[in-house]
């Protein structure tokens, strides 16, 4: 399966220094997220997917986090269910840029699926006609929604 990649690079807060790690996220795998402000000696913790159990965060590479997080399949525009981990990712990165840490989001679109190649065949259009007129759909409901 290819996949198109989107790269968001969040800037680090002035003042808090924080370290790095990488997070996958996928929708209803993160459980919990404790603390209230982060740099201030609270602790954030996410659930282990393997384990089953809670584990502080604790960043590889000061003060930058890599955070990889699934996207839309570009076969049709992108609905409720999809902008609710949308939302969940949002509401990580923002959580970790407050607490200071430079977080560089990665975000795939897979552009190549049984459901695109449905929609190609009963359209008339090409791979990149179908994907490019959904992901640029998909990039402008995130802007209108501040995701």
């Amino acid at each position: 399966m290819m996949a198109l990649m989107m790269l968001l690079v969040v800037p680090k807060v002035s003042g808090l220094v924080h370290s790095s790690s990488a997070l996958s996220l996928r929708s209803g795998r993160v459980m919990s997220i404790m603390g209230t402000r982060l740099g201030l000696g609270d602790k954030i913790q996410f659930t282990n997917s393997l384990t089953k159990t809670k584990e502080v965060f604790q960043p590889l590479n000061p003060p930058h986090v890599l955070f990889y997080s699934c996207g839309p399949t570009l076969y049709d525009y992108a609905h409720i269910g999809n902008f609710r981990a949308f939302l969940t990712y949002d509401l990580i990165k923002r959580w970790l840029t407050y607490g200071g840490y430079c977080v560089s989001h990665v975000c795939n679109l897979t552009d190549v699926d049984d459901k695109i190649i449905s929609k190609m065949v009963r359209e008339q259009k090409s791979l990149q006609e179908v994907t490019d007129f959904y992901a640029k759909a998909f990039f402008h409901d995130l802007a209108v929604r501040s995701l």
